[in-house]
């Protein structure tokens, strides 16, 4: 950020992000590149002092996807609204994030491939990506495990872990896929005396995911591992209801939208079972002459 700024946004700017101090650096950059864009878009008024009509011609102007937009917007009317800006009390934001329907969902053979790839990198690299994709952590719910969980999964294959959610995250429970054991089993052996079980933040995990992915020649962002394994339960015949568990779901909609994977291929599928056999076509045929 660039603090020689003296002008009325970036202090506040710099006020506002000293009370998120607990957000993820990963987050924190994301904060600031949504009000540095806001800043320069507007000139950099006064926070308190931007009206209704540029709140709406700010978000009409900015060039993303609805999705970065509508979550730009967010950041962007909450940071007005706590630099005492009335009028974004009033703002609505006409952008909606969308459920991502269509993500990359990796087959059975790719995972067993990508698994021997992130074994040859390192250990760490191993546990990370089974942690992903054989249990369908998210990077943050990585980050803050600690090695009291780990030592419980490895027990009992449970352990209640911190995971996302208002207000610092909310509890929920992790079962063990198997696979991570051997991975998880030696990582440890180096965290005695540690609290938390990985020694690194999200950023520095994403990219060691990202590696996996370059040595491969597998494209894949990190998310895609846990909407693999949502798919990978699903074609295995796991209940809707278990894989939303699973995942740490409040709502099982949530799973069904932007982790089954619904393809192309499915849809054809369905639609070739209600066709009729050939031989009941034919009979159909000779009943119409």
């Amino acid at each position: 950020m660039p603090y020689r700024r003296k002008d009325a946004w970036h202090r506040q700017m710099r006020e506002y992000l000293k009370e998120k101090a607990h957000i993820s650096a990963m987050t924190r950059a994301h904060y600031m590149q949504a009000l540095d864009l806001a800043g320069e878009l507007l000139e950099w008024p006064s926070p308190s002092k931007v009206d209704l009509a540029e709140m709406h011609r700010l978000e009409a102007t900015m060039k993303r996807s609805s999705n970065t937009r509508a979550i730009y917007c967010s950041v962007i009317r909450t940071f007005l609204r706590w630099s005492g800006n009335r009028d974004a009390m009033r703002w609505t934001i006409s952008a909606k994030a969308q459920a991502k329907v269509d993500g990359v969902f990796l087959p059975e053979g790719t995972v067993e491939q990508l698994r021997l790839a992130s074994r040859r990198l390192s250990n760490d690299h191993e546990l990370l990506y089974s942690l992903a994709v054989d249990n369908g952590c998210r990077l943050i719910d990585m980050e803050r495990l600690t090695v009291q969980n780990a030592k419980e999964l490895m027990n009992c294959q449970l352990s209640m872990i911190l995971s996302k959610g208002r207000g610092g995250g909310k509890m929920r429970p992790l079962a063990l896929n198997s696979y991570t054991i051997a991975p998880l089993a030696k990582h440890l052996e180096g965290r005695e005396g540690a609290t938390r079980l990985f020694p690194y933040r999200k950023l520095q995990m994403y990219r060691k995911l990202k590696q996996i992915s370059e040595s491969s020649g597998v494209r894949f962002a990190p998310h895609d591992l846990r909407r693999t394994f949502g798919n990978r339960h699903w074609r295995a015949g796991t209940p809707i209801e278990t894989i939303a568990r699973l995942m740490g779901h409040e709502s099982v909609d949530m799973t069904f939208k932007a982790y089954i994977g619904v393809q192309m291929e499915d849809m054809l599928s369905a639609q070739a079972k209600l066709c009729p056999s050939r031989s009941s076509q034919q009979v159909s045929e000779r009943l119409a002459e």
